[in-house]
């Protein structure tokens, strides 16, 4: 059993390599699994952006154990210092509308929980996949489109 968020997307480009992961419909582009795990870079934190690099900064901070706290374009995010509990794999920032905005911080397993049961409920196959025109960044972008995508 995989034991972290990159193993289990390690597992999805060994299993489906050649297959169209994404689509960039903005940009006219297109990317297999193998294409999105192809030169990940350096892991960065605070990936930004409705683009590929956004989930190829993703990606990266899996691979090296970064929390990703995820930055809306043009959002400050969270301050410099934020202290992160152990095991913190990503952190989801609300929308403020009650107030400042408040980060709440997941494990591996919660996110990986979350990807499976909205995969579940949403019926979401790879004959059925998922489409949205929303910020990856966002809680819903980031849980809807983004999690079932790296992990399954």
């Amino acid at each position: 059993m995989p034991t972290s968020l990159y193993q289990l997307w390690q597992q999805q480009v060994a299993a489906h390599p050649g297959t169209t992961a994404l689509i960039d419909a903005v940009a006219g582009e297109s990317f297999t699994f193998a294409e999105l795990d192809a030169d990940l870079g350096p892991a960065l934190p605070r990936p930004t952006g409705n683009t590929p690099s956004f989930i190829r900064q993703t990606l990266a901070a899996w691979r090296d154990g970064i929390a990703s706290i995820p930055i809306e374009q043009g959002s400050a995010g969270p301050p410099d210092g934020l202290e992160l509990p152990r095991g913190t794999a990503h952190v989801k920032t609300t929308s403020g509308s009650t107030g400042t905005p408040r980060y709440v911080c997941f494990t591996a397993a919660q996110l990986a929980a979350d990807a499976d049961n909205i995969v579940r409920t949403m019926g979401l196959t790879p004959g059925r996949p998922n489409i949205g025109v929303i910020s990856l960044a966002h809680s819903y972008g980031f849980s809807n489109l983004v999690l079932p995508l790296l992990l399954h």
